[in-house]
């Protein structure tokens, strides 16, 4: 029995810096990466209370591999703290 549906659900609190890319990205073989949750360009949640997530990964059902990436760039900037 195959799945239907599948989602990706983490808590995050991200600091916004211009220039900075903070994203999420899923891939079947490790080179051709897809957004599936992110691209922020403004502050998400707080350090006391963190922003839940859902992505959707239905794209990607009953493939045999799936990667998953936080991806993070900031050439001078603040943070993205990732949880659950």
């Amino acid at each position: 029995v195959g799945l239907s549906a599948a989602t990706l659900t983490f808590f995050h609190f991200y600091r916004h810096f211009s220039g900075q890319v903070a994203v999420v990205e899923a891939s079947t073989n490790g080179t051709n990466w897809a957004n599936i949750a992110g691209n922020y360009t403004t502050n998400q949640g707080a350090a006391s209370n963190f922003t839940q997530v859902t992505a959707n990964l239905s794209a990607y059902l009953n493939q045999p591999t799936v990667f998953i990436r936080f991806k993070f760039d900031s050439p001078w900037g603040w943070y993205w703290a990732v949880d659950n």
